[in-house]
């Protein structure tokens, strides 16, 4: 069974093991077959859904027998645990098979993941971008240190090298964003704590 996309699975084959008499030509059922698929459509479709909880970056989701998480409906090479720890930020689900002998699977709803973290809340509140929406990025640093810079994509895979920045309180110009086509960026901001915060730049 593929857990690919984000689709809510129930697995019929379980449920109809073992009573061929029910299905006379071995694909429809009879009226006795018909009443098993309902009451299985109707006990998968009535579970609660799963629910995500977030602390910081650390994400969890209520106990299952399997697990497979999404990003964007994508799903996340490897994310197969009751917990995720988020990366970059976007809309996080997970699907979680309900039952410890079938493959009936159920995803939850979206989760938007807007900041990473406590400390990377307070470092995304002393930095500005600007303009927003704009054809040259300034950073505006509230407070003066050290940072390293770099562009990621939606996906998260870097698309320039860092740069490294020691300034005082003031502003700063990322010159490798000029080279960049129109479209939504990540800028990923590290200091020297290793506090991380990432903002979304549109150029123009």
């Amino acid at each position: 069974m593929s857990y690919e996309n984000a689709v809510n699975i129930i697995d019929m084959h379980q449920a109809t093991m073992g009573i061929s008499e029910q299905f006379p030509d071995g694909v429809h059922p009879n009226g006795a077959g018909s009443g098993v698929i309902a009451a299985k459509d109707f006990t998968i479709l009535t579970t609660p859904k799963p629910v995500i909880s977030q602390a910081g970056t650390l994400l969890s989701v209520t106990q299952g027998f399997g697990y497979q998480w999404y990003l964007n409906g994508t799903a996340i090479a490897g994310a197969t645990g009751q917990t995720y720890t988020a990366s970059i930020l976007g809309n996080y689900s997970v699907g979680v098979k309900v039952s410890e002998i079938a493959e009936d699977f159920l995803i939850s709803t979206q989760l938007n993941v807007e900041t990473l973290g406590i400390s990377a809340h307070s470092l995304s509140e002393s930095i500005i971008v600007s303009p927003n929406p704009g054809d040259a990025l300034q950073l505006f640093f509230t407070d003066g240190g050290y940072y390293k810079l770099s562009v990621v994509s939606l996906s998260g895979q870097n698309i320039t090298s860092d740069e490294i920045v020691s300034t005082e309180k003031g502003s700063y110009k990322m010159t490798s964003m000029e080279k960049l086509a129109s479209g939504l960026y990540m800028i990923k901001i590290v200091d020297e704590d290793g506090n991380s915060t990432i903002k979304k730049w549109h150029k123009k």
